[in-house]
């Protein structure tokens, strides 16, 4: 059972509906709603998710659903997934429902929605009072929404995440109690089977099961959170691959840490926690050195506040974190910052109100003040929210929906080279050269070891027998360029106003002078079927 934290305050939300979690629910159902019409009609009727990684993933499911295979490519195993939990529920729903581009968007929205419930249930048990909820919930749902059509893991993992640490605050918040430990070794597991960064909540939560003695529950929860990727690595090895995914080698840091390097200071898988996060543990930091002076050890509020920080600060160690806001990696810690920080924050205010002895109109006034710009800032973010999603699906449609079109249409049983396999692998079946590396294992194995470079790609290149090449070029330069007698043939270019969505243009290449006619032939056919959005043009030379 988990009980609801003995210190909390709620004087005031006896007044507040008993249900705002399902008012806050039912208003991000609205939203997406919107927000999905908004995509479909910008993008000629088609459901299109922000990004080309979701497709990875739908592509794995999708040959794992017709042909039992857990690849990319029907043509065989590849380990590109780290998130084993979301791509297995994705091809159980093609299994029910069919292939199809809904089924993630139906599925990041179930979870989305039972993340906010699950919010409003913590705030209002670990206490906080009426206002602190509505941040929370507003502060949630943001990200939730942004996630929704990212197509990809978030929300389940905010979900899960959010669950296990509600329940782990609470078992330690109640020492002498009995420790849920089958429901914490459960979510431990599934949490990780979600995405591997989960790894570092697991192992900060169990450290501090170990400080209470807890010995029992600590190697319980470890061995549950350990499982999935050691069954995912085991099965790996069988099929040849490595122990961990290829999206896990290339984004973790210790990847890129060597014993040297920490000693001479270089580090460089580390850029930085983005801005949101690290305001978040900042305020997270002082607010529990605040709990802790004021002896409220044993508080939920402050177990909620003290696994944040650590994790926040353990993740930091082991990923390779960007300074850029909404970036998945760390979007999990975010909302457990979302949920830890703001009842704490105004018991203290509170708290500081008293000492300082404000009269009531001075505080209402602040109170006022701090709702309006709380509003004016939801605002913004939700602005920014909606248009990176609308404005990202379309240059997903302009550019590899219509490769992946083009690829069905033209090159049906080709071979083909791409540094975005996502939704070419997704619509179609061609036979793949991936020179991003993530599921041609040949090209992991040479980025790994540092050997990846011209030559590289050509003698790759000839043993696949490519057809076609379709790459951003600006990817490839120094050691890595593509071979200086790959003819490019046409260019597709689009105008992006924002970053961090792949490049404006799309090459197609054919690794030598025979193929060139043919293939411009077939490139030029399909031109005219492309947005007017894409501005086409032959190469020089």
């Amino acid at each position: 059972m988990i009980h609801a934290d003995p210190n909390a305050v709620a004087s005031d939300r006896t007044r507040f509906p008993a249900k705002v979690g399902w008012l806050a629910s039912c208003t991000l159902l609205v939203a997406i709603g919107a927000v999905t019409a908004l995509v479909v009609r910008s993008n000629d009727g088609h459901l299109i998710y922000f990004a080309d990684d979701p497709y990875i993933h739908m592509a794995i499911a999708k040959n794992l659903a017709r042909h039992g295979v857990w690849g990319v490519t029907p043509y065989g195993f590849s380990s590109g997934s780290s998130s084993p939990l979301w791509t297995a529920l994705l091809a159980l729903a093609y299994l029910v429902g069919g292939v199809n581009e809904i089924a993630p968007l139906i599925l990041n929205t179930l979870f989305g929605l039972l993340t906010v419930l699950l919010a409003s249930h913590v705030s209002r048990s670990v206490g906080g009072g009426r206002a602190s909820e509505v941040v929370v919930l507003a502060g949630v749902s943001l990200p939730v929404l942004f996630y929704t059509f990212y197509g990809m893991e978030p929300t389940l993992q905010f979900l899960l995440t959010v669950a296990f640490v509600h329940v782990a605050a609470s078992a330690l918040s109640h020492p002498g109690e009995r420790i849920p430990v089958e429901r914490l070794a459960l979510l431990a597991g599934l949490a990780t089977a979600t995405r591997y960064e989960a790894l570092a909540l697991v192992g900060v939560v169990s450290v501090l099961f170990l400080i209470r003695r807890e010995w029992r529950v600590a190697l319980l929860v470890t061995l549950a959170a350990l499982s999935p990727p050691a069954i995912v690595g085991l099965t790996g090895i069988a099929h040849g691959w490595h122990f961990l995914p290829t999206a896990v080698l290339f984004k973790s840091r210790l990847a890129y840490l060597t014993l040297g390097s920490l000693i001479r200071g270089e580090d460089p898988g580390y850029t930085g926690l983005s801005l949101p996060l690290a305001f978040l543990v900042a305020m997270a930091g002082a607010v529990l050195l605040s709990s802790i002076r004021r002896g409220r050890t044993r508080s939920a509020q402050t177990w909620w506040l003290a696994i944040f920080v650590l994790t926040s600060l353990a993740y930091a160690f082991v990923a390779r974190l960007s300074p850029q806001p909404l970036r998945r990696y760390e979007a999990h810690l975010l909302v457990l910052g979302l949920i830890a920080v703001p009842g704490p924050s105004f018991e203290l205010l509170s708290w500081l109100r008293e000492k300082a002895r404000i009269g009531p109109l001075l505080a209402k006034f602040a109170a006022v003040a701090l709702a309006l710009s709380g509003l004016g800032l939801f605002a913004a973010v939700g602005h920014v929210i909606v248009d990176r999603v609308v404005t990202g699906s379309g240059y997903i449609y302009q550019q590899q929906f219509q490769m992946a079109r083009v690829v069905m249409k033209s090159f049906p049983g080709g071979t083909i080279a791409l540094n975005d396999i996502g939704a070419v692998n997704f619509y179609s079946e061609p036979r793949l050269l991936d020179l991003a590396g993530l599921a041609t294992k040949e090209v992991t194995d040479a980025m790994l070891a540092g050997s990846y470079d011209t030559d590289k790609i050509r003698s790759l290149a000839h043993d696949y027998n490519v057809d076609l090449v379709m790459v951003y070029r600006e990817w490839f330069v120094g050691r890595a360029a593509l071979p200086p007698e790959w003819k490019c043939l046409m260019t597709w270019r689009i105008s992006k106003r924002l970053t961090g969505i792949g490049g404006d243009v799309v090459s197609f290449i054919v690794p030598n002078e025979e193929m060139a006619r043919s293939t411009m032939e077939k490139l030029q056919k399909f031109s005219p079927e492309l947005p007017r959005t894409v501005a086409v043009a032959e190469c020089e030379g």
